[in-house]
């Protein structure tokens, strides 16, 4: 892998955390070497132990007392709301499951 979605410039051993409140962020990656924030995801807040990575290219969670799941691609900070990229990520989690 050449470069990192965490802007490190190669590959990087994180931890994912989420903040139940969502105050500052959802979704926070830490460097598991050094402790650093090295990148968050922004937009609703997510229920304990929910966080998960698809592919390596989105995060998934879910909502906190609601019947919905958080998306964000790895590389954007901003939850994927609608239109190509949802659908696309849709087909790829029922690919995966056949």
């Amino acid at each position: 892998m050449s470069s990192s979605p965490f802007g490190t410039g190669g590959p990087l051993e994180v931890l994912l955390t989420s903040d139940e409140g969502g105050e500052q962020f959802n979704v926070s990656a830490w460097d598991s070497a050094s402790g650093a924030q090295v990148k968050t995801w922004k937009g609703g807040t997510s229920a304990a132990r929910t966080v998960d990575l698809l592919g390596g290219e989105y995060l998934l969670s879910a909502c906190r007392g609601k019947p919905m799941l958080n998306v964000w691609r790895v590389d954007r900070r901003e939850q994927v709301r609608d239109g190509p990229g949802l659908i696309f990520l849709w087909f790829e989690i029922w690919e995966q499951g056949e």
